[in-house]
């Protein structure tokens, strides 16, 4: 793909309208991860195991690419329409959370590439590690929090058919 080609893709994807309902439903979809750890650390202090606020950081760089990969997913991939069935509802959830499953396994390769070099060496055995349990983590997430983007997607959809758009929307699924 010439330099040219790629430059008018890139504009056009980023000029596609239904950011917004994506959006919210992402940030929805965020809101209820870092809750949902900020609880689970609580019931672990009130159990006696006590509070880990780094658990809670350490686990932002699972909920962001996941919550970013959603929003991509229901914006560019696979928007959410009113006309749309429950059963192509279900499919572009299922879609939108392989995609943040994807952005978390590209994110945490990231971290261990980062943390592998260590002052001009490269820790080869940490790097494949580390690796290996980004892999594990966005398959995790996918596994973790389809119900979640599920529910999310349906109440979108119900919203988006209450409240019709005045243009019609589509993705790359569509486009296939």
């Amino acid at each position: 793909m010439t330099d040219g080609r790629m430059s008018r893709t890139l504009v056009s994807l980023a000029r596609r309208r239904g950011r917004l309902p994506a959006l919210v439903a992402a940030l929805g979809i965020a809101l209820v991860l870092v809750i949902g750890r900020l609880l689970n650390e609580l019931v672990a202090y009130l159990g006696g195991s006590g509070f880990h606020a780094a658990a809670v950081v350490d686990y932002l760089p699972e909920a962001l690419p996941f919550a970013l990969g959603v929003f991509l997913g229901l914006w560019l991939i696979a928007p959410l329409a009113d006309e749309l069935t429950l059963p192509f509802v279900f499919t572009r959830a299922a879609l939108a959370t392989a995609a943040g499953g994807i952005l978390v396994i590209v994110a945490r390769i990231v971290i261990a590439v980062t943390a592998a070099v260590d002052e001009g060496s490269f820790d080869g055995a940490a790097f494949v590690r580390d690796a290996t349990l980004g892999a594990l983590a966005g398959v995790s997430s996918v596994v973790n929090y389809l119900i979640p983007v599920l529910f999310a997607s349906v109440l979108l959809w119900l919203w988006l058919r209450a409240h019709p758009r005045d243009y019609a929307v589509s993705g790359l699924i569509d486009e296939v």
